[in-house]
């Protein structure tokens, strides 16, 4: 991540992942056989990150939906997995084509399972209080391209925008969103 944060995707080699890590290239090498793999296992690596941090939320059988929803969207701005290498890692595979082909390959399916959640909650917390004029599936695919410009402002602003505000900001449009249920 540290090289890929400091040189992008294309300046990222494996002599410079193997300097930083302080390992041979034999064994850097005999590990991941390529680049590529080295790379894929990196995202897939945050991947897991980013996924067990929303998971949290939303495996908790003592929240509601409401409670859910909330901590399923402000995962994306949670310590563990939101900080700026590991942003500038995911931006560096949504920035190249070629990778980003890679990580639509391999990603895809955690974006959708994340997406679906988000919809899945909105659609439960809009049931239970009788609330028929706004559309789950909006709703959460607005959370979701808030969440990622949001990332990509930390990114490019580090001294505007920082993690916690972005949770604050987030959060104010779930309850502007869901104004009765929400008190901040």
């Amino acid at each position: 991540m540290e090289a890929i944060a400091a040189n992008g995707l294309s300046g990222t080699t494996m002599a410079r992942v193997t300097g930083l890590a302080g390992l041979s290239m034999g064994i850097v090498s005999f590990h991941f056989h390529s680049k590529e793999n080295l790379l894929r296992e990196t995202l897939m690596s945050l991947v897991e990150e980013h996924r067990n941090c929303w998971l949290e939320s939303f495996n908790d059988d003592t929240l509601t939906p409401a409670e859910k929803l909330i901590g399923v969207i402000e995962a994306h701005f949670n310590p563990k997995a939101c900080t700026p290498k590991r942003i500038a890692v995911w931006f560096a595979f949504f920035g190249e084509a070629h990778y980003r082909a890679i990580y639509r390959e391999h990603v895809s399916r955690f974006d959708v399972e994340r997406a679906g959640v988000t919809e899945d909650l909105c659609r439960e917390v809009l049931r239970e209080n009788d609330i028929r004029d706004l559309d789950p599936a909006q709703i959460a695919q607005a959370l979701e391209c808030f969440a990622d410009g949001l990332w990509l402002n930390m990114m490019m602003y580090p001294d505007w925008l920082s993690p916690e505000r972005a949770r604050a900001l987030i959060r104010q449009m779930v309850t502007r969103t869901f104004p009765h249920l929400f008190s901040n």
